[in-house]
C-alpha cells in the first residue's frame, strides 16, 4: 500500500529509521528551522521538540531567523547603531533613523553576474547570465546556479554563532565537512588569491579570529 506520510511530507519509513539512529544514540541534539516559525504547523512541531527536551533529556538548538541580524549588528554592519538604541519610523520615542537607501541597486534589471551566499528567497534572485551559489545547502530555485560553491555547515568547522539572545557561542566541529565542501573564509580567500587580488592569510578559525579582535 501507499506509504504513510507525515505533515513533512516525508514518508513515515524515513522518519522511522532516524527514529532509530536516535534511539542508539548516547546524546541527542534536535536543530529546528527557522521556517517553523512560520508554517502553520509550527506550533505542534515546537510542542513536540518541547516534549523532546523536557520529558527525553535532548538538547535542542533553535535556528531562528533574525539570529543573522543579530550577528550583523555585533560585527558592526550598521556601525550608525549603538547598544540600546531603539530603530524605528516616526516613533514617538526617540529613535534612530536606519533606513539604507537602496536605490541605487535595481534587482529587476538583468545583471551579468550575480553571486548568492546562503539561502535566499527564490522570488528575490535577478535575472543574470551567470549565478554563483555558495552555501552547505541546496536549493529549489527554477533558474539552476552556473556555479556552485560547497560551503562547510556551522557543524563542520570550528567557529562562533550568535544566538536569539545576542549571546556569543563557541562552536566545535563536530564532523567533518561533506565531500569538497570547506568553509566561507577559505573560499573567499581562494577567489581572491585566484583574481590576483592578494593571498589571504587566514589558514584556520584562530587566525581569523585573531584578527577580528
Amino acid at each position: 500500500g501507499e506509504s504513510r506520510r507525515t505533515m513533512s511530507d516525508i514518508p513515515m519509513e524515513e522518519i522511522l529509521k532516524v527514529g532509530k539512529l536516535f534511539h542508539g544514540a548516547s546524546s541527542k541534539v534536535v536543530i529546528v528551522g527557522p521556517h517553523v516559525f512560520s508554517i502553520p504547523e509550527g506550533k505542534e512541531v515546537l510542542e513536540k521538540v518541547i516534549t523532546l527536551r523536557d520529558g527525553l533529556g535532548w538538547k535542542v538548538i533553535i535556528a531562528h531567523p533574525y539570529t543573522n541580524l543579530n550577528g550583523m549588528l555585533a560585527m558592526g554592519a550598521f556601525p550608525f547603531l549603538r547598544p540600546g538604541d531603539a530603530v524605528g519610523d516616526n516613533s514617538k520615542v526617540a529613535s534612530v533613523d536606519a533606513a539604507i537607501d537602496f536605490t541605487s541597486v535595481d534587482i529587476t534589471k538583468p545583471k551579468k553576474v550575480v553571486y548568492l551566499i546562503g539561502e535566499v528567497a527564490r522570488d528575490t534572485i535577478p535575472e543574470c547570465d551567470f549565478l554563483i551559489y555558495q552555501n552547505g545547502l541546496s536549493n529549489e530555485w527554477k533558474r539552476k546556479p552556473d556555479l556552485i560553491l560547497p560551503a562547510a555547515l556551522f557543524t563542520e568547522t570550528e567557529g562562533t554563532l550568535i544566538n536569539a539572545e545576542r549571546r556569543i557561542l563557541s562552536i566545535h566541529k563536530a564532523c567533518d565537512a561533506y565531500m569538497h565542501a570547506k568553509p566561507d573564509y577559505w573560499i573567499f580567500g581562494t577567489i581572491s588569491e585566484r583574481m590576483g587580488k592578494g593571498k589571504i592569510h587566514y589558514t584556520d578559525i584562530a587566525t581569523l579570529q585573531r584578527d577580528m579582535k
